[in-house]
């Protein structure tokens, strides 16, 4: 680690306490789950007897295996796949009293992506029903890949389902990261079809709107979202909604630690050169092969992450020799790379505890507060 003055430190421990403070001031919904009076042990029953594959192959499934089910007929298998995301919930004790394993609990996954590559908007109810769900629920079904199965869904069919989206982030009491989720998502399509920019303003606009007239609602009021949702405005350069932005903060509606202060926005949102925030649309192929094993994609990331920051760093000031420094270690000092909210990390803690492959919204806070640092 590099030499740290009294100045240097008094600022990161004066981050760290800020960052404390704002996350005991936000507020956050969770959610509840709605199905405990609807258990059954009964499993669906299908169309299509193939559907049963997805309940006993992990991510490393044969792709021959997913080819055939997407040959089926579409109507019936369609229907199939929102029972299989259904199955969740009507059987969510059932598989929580079995041992966790990739080739018994993975099915929903696999219909997620199943559903995003056929662009399965008639499956919507069902996907988002289980989406409303608490926050347990999700992290037992999905950890961290919401993003990779849902999110990957839900851009499949934006560009048709600007209402009910809409209508899903102004829900009440449904949790904050099923709702960031979805307008993840809906950023991610509209980064990559500039055409939509309309589109993409006014969907931003009547969810913003709504949120900031209804901030009284407990069940609706969440100053994490509204943090999301700016830094998504933000990656779209949506100028035009600077002043919701800026009521927004003047309310006290948006958790700072996730894009700093209004001052701040303001600042990215006129960068003459603002960052690339697309991510990638992988094939079927490729994403079940990331699922499967994301070591070496997380790797190749931050190879790259290190040559962007390799070519950026300015050249070295030499050290003078009557300086002494507050700390000192022969450790070299690590520029952390800036890194999107929803991108995967590894990280490890002060305890030595190594944590793979959580989004990196999930661990800024102890990454701030020096509790862990990037692998």
């Amino acid at each position: 680690m590099a030499a740290l003055s009294p100045k240097e430190l008094a600022q990161m421990i004066a981050n760290a306490e800020r960052i404390e403070q704002s996350r005991e001031e936000a507020n956050t919904v969770d959610g509840e789950y709605h199905y405990d009076d609807r258990q059954t042990t009964q499993p669906p029953s299908f169309h299509h007897p193939e559907i049963q594959w997805l309940y006993s192959h992990g991510f490393n499934i044969p792709e021959e295996k997913l080819q055939t089910i997407l040959a089926l007929p579409r109507p019936t298998l369609t229907e199939d796949l929102s029972k299989v995301m259904l199955d969740i919930l009507y059987r969510l004790n059932y598989f929580g009293e079995q041992d966790w394993t990739p080739e018994t609990h993975s099915f929903a996954s696999h219909a997620l992506l199943l559903m995003a590559e056929l662009k399965a908007g008639e499956c919507l109810p069902a996907v988002l029903e289980t989406l409303r769900q608490d926050t347990d629920f999700q992290e037992f079904w999905f950890a961290d890949w919401l993003d990779d199965t849902y999110g990957r869904y839900f851009w499949s069919v934006a560009d048709r389902q600007f209402t009910v989206l809409r209508n899903f982030l102004i829900e009440p009491n449904v949790n904050t990261y099923a709702k960031a989720v979805v307008s993840s998502a809906y950023c991610q399509w509209a980064l990559a079809q500039p055409e939509r920019r309309q589109i993409a303003l006014a969907w931003y606009k009547e969810v913003f709107e709504y949120l900031i007239r209804h901030a009284d609602n407990p069940d609706l009021l969440d100053t994490d979202l509204m943090g999301f949702l700016i830094s998504e405005i933000s990656d779209l350069q949506l100028h035009e909604l600077l002043p919701l932005v800026a009521e927004a903060f003047e309310q006290g509606l948006v958790t700072d630690m996730i894009v700093g202060n209004y001052a701040d926005v303001e600042q990215k949102m006129n960068d003459p050169e603002p960052d690339d925030r697309r991510f990638a649309w992988r094939t079927l192929k490729e994403q079940y092969a990331y699922l499967d094993n994301p070591q070496p994609y997380h790797e190749a990331k931050l190879k790259e992450l290190d040559s962007k920051l390799a070519a950026a760093a300015p050249p070295a000031v030499p050290k003078l020799a009557t300086s002494t420094p507050f700390y000192e270690s022969s450790e070299p000092y690590r520029v952390e790379p800036k890194l999107g909210r929803n991108e995967k990390v590894s990280v490890r803690y002060n305890d030595g505890k190594v944590i793979y492959d959580v989004k990196y919204k999930k661990v800024e806070a102890d990454l701030n507060a020096g509790k862990c640092t990037l692998l």
